[in-house]
């Protein structure tokens, strides 16, 4: 089963977002929540591919500071995470998604952002930071600012009792501590990126959906899984990521992450299209212009 990312669309309004009270009272409790700046049967809707254009799509997000005006300002260009929930209003129902649920994505999203960070560059000292290995079993604790995670990654406990034996006998055939840790990072990073997926633990629907579409590599119709709303196409990058490995590279005219492909693109290049080339040197033709006056 293939994961085709680039048939992925998603819907952005033109007029963008702002954050809201709920007229109900009780939901008003609950915090703001993020709608449609001007909801209509008239306003434009952008549909647009977000994985094939921005496949760092979750790192953008994990780097987005929790705060109503950044998230909604990421939400303006990329959508809405497809967390919506229904609010009472003087008219009809209208729906929006609460910026406690924002944070708590958010917080999920960095986590995991982090954590590939470290294992893509082999960096053992970072993932040290957050995984114990012991004895007998191997355990995950991460502090943020708001939240302790802590967890048994794998165990091999006396009487029989052993959490993901597997990952454990795997990380044993390590050649090194560090390539043991690293392991562990993997199994832990798996389980994390799986339970996002499917919603497992956590009461929420699952991420993804699998779809038989139109595979235009083969030119016939194939099995793909596809991601059911941009939150779930973020863990679905997270995926790619953990098991495919690509390389990526930020753009040093829009700072958006692309991907390095030998077939796509030159190792060495500095630029996600010819328009961030073209647009970059023009600012430096207008700032050496500048310099000569």
């Amino acid at each position: 089963m293939s994961v085709d990312l680039e048939q992925f669309v998603w819907e952005c309004p033109d007029a963008g977002y702002a954050w809201r009270d709920a007229s109900d009272a009780e939901r008003r409790e609950k915090g703001r929540f993020l709608t449609e700046a001007a909801p209509g049967e008239g306003d434009r809707i952008l549909q647009y591919a977000p994985l094939h254009q921005y496949p760092l799509l979750y790192k953008t997000f994990a780097q987005t500071e929790p705060v109503e005006e950044r998230f909604r300002q990421f939400a303006d260009k990329y959508g809405h995470l497809g967390i919506d929930v229904f609010l009472s209003d003087a008219g009809p129902l209208r729906s929006g998604e609460p910026f406690k649920l924002w944070v708590h994505h958010h917080r999920r999203i960095k986590a995991i952002a982090d954590l590939l960070d470290a294992i893509q560059n082999r960096d053992a000292t970072a993932l040290r930071g957050w995984i114990e290995v012991r004895i007998n079993d191997a355990l995950y604790n991460r502090d943020d600012e708001t939240e302790r995670q802590f967890a048994v990654i794998a165990a091999d406990r006396a009487g029989g009792l052993t959490l993901r034996a597997w990952l454990m006998l795997w990380a044993a055939e390590a050649k090194s501590t560090d390539g043991r840790v690293l392991r562990y990072a993997k199994g832990w990073a798996q389980k994390v990126i799986n339970d996002a997926l499917t919603g497992q633990g956590r009461n929420e629907p699952s991420l993804v959906t699998a779809r038989v579409l139109l595979n235009h590599e083969r030119n016939d119709l194939s099995l793909h899984i596809v991601p059911r709303t941009l939150l779930g196409a973020m863990w679905l990058q997270c995926a790619r990521v953990l098991t495919v490995n690509p390389n990526f590279r930020q753009c040093n005219d829009c700072l958006e992450w692309f991907e390095l492909s030998p077939d796509a693109r030159r190792k060495n290049t500095k630029y996600c299209s010819a328009r961030c080339r073209v647009a970059a040197y023009r600012k430096r033709s207008k700032i050496s212009a500048s310099k000569k006056q």
